[in-house]
């Protein structure tokens, strides 16, 4: 008995509702099945191993909760195999993929994971606590001075922060789940509406909607693919990380500038009133432009290439940079909390 296809489906806002598993196997017992197929064919079993590669094993809940199976003697030989799989790949080790970065009204920092993890800083970057919660993050956004906004596949929820501790506010909630938004991916808060970046098939679209999920203005919609944005007064400043290329579009949709990188954009933030900060894919400076997209001198952050790209977040009253990695990797084995240092600043002139 061989296992020929394995797959894992879950809902991508939420890490409980809607898990499915299943693994096909097909019996060799024919040596002629064996035998190598024609030529320019993929050998089945090497696209299975392809496939079981590419699975994410970040997760601590145990492999052996996703699959079904009929036969008993089936699930466990499939077990053993995917756990097998977890040692080769991971080496002992788990990846966070951080989603987002943001100040509080007093100074704190949060971040937040794609995993459902909230982490919560002090002003010098020292960990105050750290949360796991039952959804999975994407955009995240400031409300007031001690709450922010996350979104969550087809939801935005809201977190309050009480002195060295993040709690959610379940009974506030804005659900987009039977609208025309398949998912919120990035988003800002401003006026008491938040401008949020969805993806419709293969439109990327950015508008303004009101605190009950109502659309209020289409500022831009393209069939490029849009991965991240921020804006200030009427120009929304977009990434798109495949051409290299950072937009200004004016909210009635027209193209005010565009620059070409050499390297990938990954992340980008406004800092005060005349700049632009934006972090890049193996390249561990800061790119500081004009609000027009004039090039600007670059800011050393101090790290290793290997921890980028960065997210960032910038502080009016220090006048610093705040940014992270995007992957904090933890060793499964140790006791060191990954969290506890990875927030760096740095002042900008």
């Amino acid at each position: 008995m061989e296992i020929v296809y394995a797959e894992l489906v879950f809902d991508e806002g939420s890490k409980n509702s809607s898990h499915t598993a299943f693994c096909v196997f097909e019996d060799f017992s024919d040596e002629k099945k064996r035998q190598s197929i024609s030529s320019g064919e993929i050998n089945m079993l090497d696209k299975t191993a392809q496939r079981l590669s590419s699975i994410s094993t970040s997760s601590d809940m145990s492999i052996q909760t996703f699959v079904e199976m009929e036969e008993e003697q089936d699930m466990e030989e499939c077990v053993h195999f995917l756990n097998e799989k977890w040692k080769e790949d991971d080496h002992d080790t788990c990846t966070y993929i951080c989603s987002g970065i943001t100040e509080t009204g007093d100074g704190k920092i949060i971040i937040t994971t794609k995993s459902g993890e909230i982490a919560l800083y002090g002003a010098s970057g020292k960990l105050l606590s750290l949360k796991e919660f039952s959804e999975n993050f994407e955009g995240l956004t400031r409300t007031s001075k001690d709450e922010i906004a996350v979104s969550c596949g087809h939801c935005i929820r809201f977190y309050k922060v009480e002195k060295s501790k993040v709690h959610e506010e379940a009974k506030k909630c804005i659900d987009f789940k039977y609208t025309d938004m398949v998912k919120v991916h990035d988003m800002h808060y401003s006026d008491q509406s938040f401008i949020i970046l969805c993806k419709i098939f293969s439109q990327s679209s950015i508008k303004r909607i009101d605190m009950t999920g109502n659309t209020l203005q289409l500022f831009y919609q393209t069939s490029d693919c849009v991965d991240s944005f921020c804006y200030f007064g009427e120009t929304l400043f977009v990434i798109d990380k495949d051409q290299r290329k950072i937009k200004a579009i004016k909210q009635n949709g027209d193209l005010s500038w565009e620059l070409t990188l050499d390297y990938s954009p990954r992340h980008l933030t406004i800092a005060g009133e005349d700049r632009v900060v934006v972090s890049l894919h193996a390249r561990p400076d800061l790119k500081c432009l004009t609000l027009t997209g004039s090039i600007l001198s670059s800011v050393d952050t101090g790290l290793d290439p290997s921890q980028t790209p960065l997210l960032l977040c910038y502080s009016s009253e220090s006048k610093s940079i705040y940014f992270c990695p995007e992957d904090i990797k933890k060793i499964k084995s140790s006791k060191k909390n990954a969290f506890s240092k990875i927030i760096s600043s740095t002042k900008l002139d």
